[in-house]
């Protein structure tokens, strides 16, 4: 997602490859959680705050959510929901970029 960024903000066109429904979903619970919001976002659920949710990824329980705290954390989810929605489609980037695992 850095990357991502940083290439736009380089004013490159870039294609996200792969569906990122779950990452936007995940992104707009962080958003509802923020406001004061419940979510029905299912990595979410039980948590009241965006706070309990990173006082929970600096457990050995939560380190599945670290990465993707940490990412909110440093470029808030307002900024990667932008960035995601920047992605053109491959014929037209200059960079492809992919988040997927093989």
């Amino acid at each position: 997602m850095t990357a991502l960024i940083d290439c736009i903000d380089d004013g490159r066109k870039t294609h996200l490859v792969g569906d990122n429904n779950d990452l936007k979903e995940l992104l707009w619970g962080v958003r509802d959680l923020k406001e004061g919001r419940p979510t029905d976002v299912a990595d979410f659920f039980g948590f009241n705050s965006w706070e309990s949710v990173v006082d929970f990824a600096k457990t050995a329980e939560g380190g599945h959510l670290t990465m993707f705290v940490n990412l909110v954390q440093s470029k808030g989810e307002k900024r990667l929901l932008w960035a995601i929605n920047q992605s053109v489609g491959e014929d037209q980037a200059d960079i492809v970029i992919s988040m997927t695992c093989p």
